[in-house]
């Protein structure tokens, strides 16, 4: 899905491993698109659902994790805040 397609309020689903080697379905939502995050790459800043996200915020390890809208892949997990009081993620676009 392109950039300009991803818009706040959006919903979809992540997949990452918690534990084990089975992977897990996390629920996000589209925050909002910061461009030019780094010089010529945006990134999608996202709100993640899943139990274990809403305790943690974050995972060490989640990066990569491929990130799910309308059945399509707008990017990859890369991001975690670890004193942020929300679970929110930033999340690489596809296209980069």
């Amino acid at each position: 899905m392109k950039v300009e397609d991803v818009k706040p309020g959006m919903k979809g689903y992540g997949l990452t491993v918690m534990s084990g080697t089975k992977p897990e379905r996390f629920d996000v939502e589209v925050v909002s698109t910061l461009h030019n995050f780094r010089p010529g790459q945006d990134l999608f800043l996202v709100k993640t659902h899943h139990p274990r996200l809403e305790v943690a915020r974050t995972v060490a390890g989640m990066s990569g994790s491929p990130i799910f809208i309308d059945g399509k892949m707008i990017g990859a997990y890369a991001y975690g805040w670890m004193f942020g009081v929300e679970p929110i993620a930033g999340v690489t676009p596809i296209h980069s």
